[in-house]
């Protein structure tokens, strides 16, 4: 698995907890925390996830 796919997962995790919120699936604080700390996980992923080398030939 590549940085961009885990940040791109983590990010659309985020964008579901905050659409939660209106329609009531869950509280607005559960809902704020979920979203804000799946996208500070998602920069997390991207900053120090390890590159992946290619083979040499």
């Amino acid at each position: 698995m590549s940085k961009q796919n885990i940040a791109i997962g983590l990010s659309a995790v985020g964008i579901l907890f905050f659409l939660t919120m209106p329609f009531e699936i869950l509280p607005d604080n559960i809902g704020t925390f979920g979203g804000v700390a799946c996208f500070f996980l998602a920069g997390l992923a991207w900053g120090f996830w390890p590159e992946n080398k290619e083979p040499e030939s």
